[in-house]
């Protein structure tokens, strides 16, 4: 019905805080759905020397580096990750359901599809519907 109007409208943006994705990379929910289960888990790593911690492992490491003087040739890099998040079990930022791991993308995108339509003239709408 709306997919055509979706693919020129791109109403697909990513919800993860930081994420800088370019909303014009998505045209449909499987695109979309591709760069959700990229941040799927957000990993915490940890320097097991003090317990210095960071959702981005290059911090991580260069803080090994710098705080313990460690030469970049050792191999001597003492970190761990755990699972910090997992997106696909959180509240939803709409409507602050949780919808669960199964149907979180197809509900994240129903809202990001309804704003989207939102923006759109209501005679754009009411044409689309009647096949124009």
């Amino acid at each position: 019905m709306m997919r055509h109007a979706y693919s020129d409208l791109r109403p697909y943006v990513c919800i993860v805080e930081g994420c800088d994705a370019d909303p014009m990379d998505f045209a449909s929910r499987a695109e979309f759905a591709v760069h959700l289960a990229s941040h799927q888990h957000i990993w915490l790593w940890t320097c097991k020397k003090c317990d210095f911690a960071e959702e981005n492992q290059q911090l991580v490491e260069e803080h090994i580096y710098l705080a313990h003087t460690l030469s970049e040739e050792s191999d001597e890099v003492d970190i761990s990750k755990k699972i910090l998040r997992d997106i696909s079990i959180q509240q939803c930022p709409f409507c602050r359901e949780i919808p669960g791991a199964v149907s979180f993308v197809g509900h994240i995108c129903h809202h990001l599809e309804e704003v989207s339509l939102a923006a759109l003239p209501q005679a754009e709408l009411e044409e689309d519907d009647q096949g124009g």
